[in-house]
C-alpha cells in the first residue's frame, strides 16, 4: 500500500505544481494582452495626434497665403488711400489757389 501511497502523493504533488503553473501562465498572458491593449490605445491616441496636426498644418496652409493675399491687398488699399488723399490735397491746392487769385482780381 505504501507504493500507491507515494504515487498518488507524487500525482497530487505534480497537480498542484501543474495548477501553479497554470495560474502563473494565466499571469502571462494576462500582462501581455493588457500591454497589448495598453500599447494599441497608446497607437490610437499617437494617429488621432498625428491626425490632428495635419488637419492643423492643412489649415495653416491654407490660412497663410490667405493672409499673405490680404497684407498685399492692405498694403494696395493704403497707397490708393494714399494717392487719393494726395490728388484730393492737389485738387484742394489748386482751388484754393483760383480762389486766391479771383479775389487778387476782384481787388484790382
Amino acid at each position: 500500500m505504501t507504493g500507491w501511497a507515494e504515487v498518488e502523493g507524487e500525482v497530487q504533488s505534480y497537480l498542484k505544481r501543474e495548477a501553479e503553473a497554470q495560474e502563473v501562465l494565466k499571469l502571462i498572458v494576462t500582462i501581455v494582452v493588457a500591454t497589448i491593449m495598453t500599447t494599441g490605445k497608446q497607437e490610437v491616441a499617437i494617429l488621432k495626434e498625428i491626425d490632428t496636426l495635419k488637419e492643423t498644418t492643412e489649415i495653416k496652409q491654407g490660412i497663410l497665403p490667405l493672409r499673405d493675399d490680404m497684407e498685399r491687398e492692405t498694403v494696395v488699399t493704403t497707397e490708393r488711400e494714399i494717392k487719393d488723399q494726395a490728388h484730393q490735397f492737389d485738387i484742394r491746392e489748386g482751388m484754393t489757389s483760383l480762389s486766391g487769385m479771383k479775389e487778387e482780381k476782384n481787388e484790382e
